[in-house]
């Protein structure tokens, strides 16, 4: 344990409600490491946790990079973090402080890479099966998150416009998005060979919906096959979408727009230096020949 007294014993409330909800004594130890790490950053300001301000945020991730720490440790400490300002939120000692993370840039640094165009086409060449292909395809195309890949439903696909729209929580806009023809057929020739009448478009083999477990360790299996390596993850694919449609000059604008973000900062990172050009979204879709 670290930091001050006071840190100490936040630090420790949420180390009890991780082993509460049943978290390995690995996963607990890794976690309450990370944050004493962090309490000792924050001690040597004299801030206290509900403090935390977007310059110490950046000012943790530059002394991480400084020390030589890798993207994806990074990333996992920041992760613990979101998660521990989660738990001080709920117990009134802290604001909201999610989306400032997130949105900064130390964060977005951290998030696991996008994959290349090659080797998004051997990721999908590698996916096993119909299920399979259909999902990271969809995925992929899409850009769609992995809990609105998995609330997605039939009726939710307009599949003579070509697009569906998305659900988003009470109070958020729901959103369109766009698709293929081949994304189309794809999809069709999945939902025909499944015997269950779900009104789920993906489902998993016992016939339930997707869980994110599940879509986990898929990625993880398909992304070894098609030996790509490096910092990925599933959330790889929707960051692949974003830097992919940028380089071939689709405007930042209509990337945010697609993706249902709120602002661009997430995507300032994969801008190319030559900056972007007007460019057609389902052009770009058919190019890649997935």
């Amino acid at each position: 344990m670290a930091g001050t007294a006071e840190h100490e014993a936040q630090i420790q409330a949420f180390g009890n409600y991780l082993e509460e909800k049943k978290k390995s004594p690995g996963t607990v130890q890794g976690v309450l490491l990370d944050l004493g790490q962090f309490a000792d950053f924050m001690a040597k300001s004299e801030k206290s946790f509900a403090a935390l301000a977007e310059a110490d945020v950046e000012a943790f991730g530059s002394e991480l990079r400084a020390g030589g720490k890798s993207e994806k440790l990074i990333h996992r400490k920041f992760k613990a973090i979101k998660s521990f300002y989660k738990f001080l939120e709920g117990q009134g000692e802290a604001p909201d402080m999610d989306e400032m993370i997130s949105e900064s840039k130390a964060y977005i640094l951290s998030l696991p890479r996008p994959l290349t165009i090659d080797e998004m086409k051997r990721f999908i060449i590698a996916c096993g099966d119909l299920k399979r292909r259909a999902i990271f395809t969809a995925m992929y195309e899409s850009g769609l998150r992995p809990d609105e890949l998995s609330r997605l439903q039939q009726d939710d696909i307009n599949w003579d416009d070509l697009f569906l729209v998305v659900k988003n929580k009470a109070g958020e806009r729901d959103r369109l998005v766009f698709f293929s023809r081949k994304l189309k057929d794809l999809l069709k020739k999945y939902i025909r060979s499944r015997k269950d009448k779900l009104p789920n478009v993906f489902i998993e083999d016992k016939g339930r919906a997707l869980r994110l477990a599940y879509l986990q360790v898929v990625f993880v299996e398909t992304a070894k096959d098609a030996k790509i390596e490096g910092h990925i993850a599933l959330q790889s694919l929707r960051r692949s979408l974003a830097a992919h449609m940028i380089e071939q000059g689709i405007d930042i604008g209509h990337v945010a727009q697609i993706l249902g973000l709120k602002n661009t900062n997430s995507l300032d990172v994969l801008v190319p230096v030559t900056g972007v050009r007007a460019n057609d979204y389902q052009k770009f879709i058919s190019a890649l020949d997935l």
